[in-house]
């Protein structure tokens, strides 16, 4: 139930930001940067690849192109500085986040089901970005400092995710399976016996003799009192078998 078009624009976002990868020698933040685009990458590789048979490309079927020209144009008009490739592109990735739920959201509301696994996962980048609101509040309490670059992107990220709750919760119909009782029948009684009969004059003579050790096969004739095993007709009337038989 996930949508493999929000984790492609996921890895848009961490790739365009962090190419600043050796700008600031931090091993953290290195770490941290790869650890980034390495994890998006290979969650691509895991539902187009490895899982494709269980991608449910039907339904995700949202225009990311969209979303990519909208953001593009945003960062050139909104950025620090126009002039350096890097500086759009961190704006770009900024605007591109905020938006990167919408296609787990169009391809929840194809799908017509909320699955347990989405919903946790919502819940989890609700807190994600809560806490990163808070600590812009503290931010600016105590140092004065506020990015709009970052905030006004990361309100509408934040106020996206509650959007997949609002969905309907729909469930698909079962329809009711009614099992009649039966009772075998005398008719049917008659059926299986005569079945059985059939079966005991198409069997060789070879496997019909070795039968008898472990099981008998019987005749009934019209009136039905005259029952012989196994075949024999030694004390039964001729015209009975032929009444048997047909």
């Amino acid at each position: 139930g996930i949508s493999g078009k929000m984790q492609v624009l996921y890895a848009i976002v961490f790739t365009t930001r962090y190419l600043d990868l050796l700008s600031y020698f931090d091993y953290y933040f290195i770490f941290m940067k790869i650890f980034y685009i390495l994890v998006s990458y290979l969650i691509i590789y895991l539902i187009y690849i490895v899982y494709k048979k269980t991608y449910e490309r039907v339904h995700d079927k949202f225009w990311i192109e969209t979303l990519i020209v909208l953001c593009l144009g945003l960062g050139l008009l909104e950025t620090y500085d126009i002039t350096i490739p890097e500086e759009v592109l961190w704006a770009f990735s900024r605007y591109l986040e905020s938006v990167t739920f919408i296609p787990q959201i169009y391809f929840t509301y194809k799908k017509e089901i909320k699955s347990n696994m989405i919903t946790y996962y919502t819940i989890a980048l609700i807190l994600y970005r809560a806490f990163y609101i808070i600590n812009w509040i503290i931010d600016y309490n105590e140092e004065r400092l506020f990015d709009a670059f970052v905030v006004y992107p990361g309100i509408v990220q934040f106020f996206l995710y509650f959007i997949y709750f609002l969905l309907p919760r729909v469930e698909k119909p079962v329809l009711p399976t009614i099992i009649e009782p039966t009772t075998p029948s005398a008719d049917n009684i008659h059926r299986s016996h005569t079945f059985h009969r059939q079966e005991s004059l198409l069997e060789p003579p070879l496997l019909k003799r070795n039968a008898a050790s472990y099981t008998s096969i019987y005749t009934v004739g019209m009136d039905g009192r005259n029952i012989t095993p196994n075949g024999s007709v030694s004390n039964m009337n001729l015209v009975k078998i032929e009444e048997a038989r047909y």
